[in-house]
């Protein structure tokens, strides 16, 4: 089940279980698809940047999601196991709900 922090000026979605890890391991386009899923659908005033990779070793995926002004002052970078880096988003759709968790 997936589930949402806020950390600082940005926010963590945290998938703690993938549903296609076994057809991701065959075709990591499928991981690149979700990033970018979830790019789209948060606009372009948001950056999105996976910070944990199931198939880079970590025992989750985590996405951390920043407003564009405010990602000059985020401090977290991605984690030495994930090698994606943040692309511009390219348009606004409808937001997916998720369960909230508050550090």
């Amino acid at each position: 089940m997936a589930e949402w922090r806020v950390k600082g000026d940005s926010y963590l979605l945290i998938e703690n279980h993938c549903p296609i890890c076994a057809a991701a391991t065959a075709c990591q386009g499928l991981c690149r698809a979700e990033l970018e899923l979830f790019r789209e659908a948060l606009g372009a005033e948001a950056t999105v940047i996976r910070v944990d990779h199931i198939l880079a070793g970590a025992r989750r995926c985590a996405y951390r999601i920043a407003r564009k002004d405010a990602d000059a002052h985020a401090p977290a970078a991605p984690s030495p196991k994930t090698r994606q880096a943040a692309l511009p988003v390219k348009r606004r759709a409808p937001q997916a709900s998720v369960h909230k968790k508050r550090d």
